[in-house]
């Protein structure tokens, strides 16, 4: 038999991509939230692996600012050009 009920997974998804619409406010909410992180990164672990908020400290698994390196893409889609700069 078919299951048909409904789940967030399995919502029908247009096939006309000009029917979608932006969601405004959740766009600027991930982005504030995404921010806030970053900019505690670097803040109090520049240059390190990981960042810790909790102890606000950083710590090194390679030496080779992961977090820095993995930041940049959604620097680059949300269009933060002055964060990419300052990576």
């Amino acid at each position: 038999s078919h299951n048909t009920t409904a789940t967030p997974f399995t919502a029908e998804i247009s096939s006309n991509p000009s029917t979608y619409t932006a969601d405004i406010p959740k766009r600027e909410a991930i982005k504030a939230e995404f921010l806030h992180g970053y900019h505690a990164y670097k803040r109090d672990a520049w240059g390190y692996d990981d960042y810790h908020p909790i102890t606000q400290r950083g710590s090194n698994g390679m030496g080779l600012s992961w977090t820095m390196i993995d930041s940049l893409s959604t620097l680059y889609i949300m269009n933060l050009t002055e964060d990419i700069q300052d990576s």
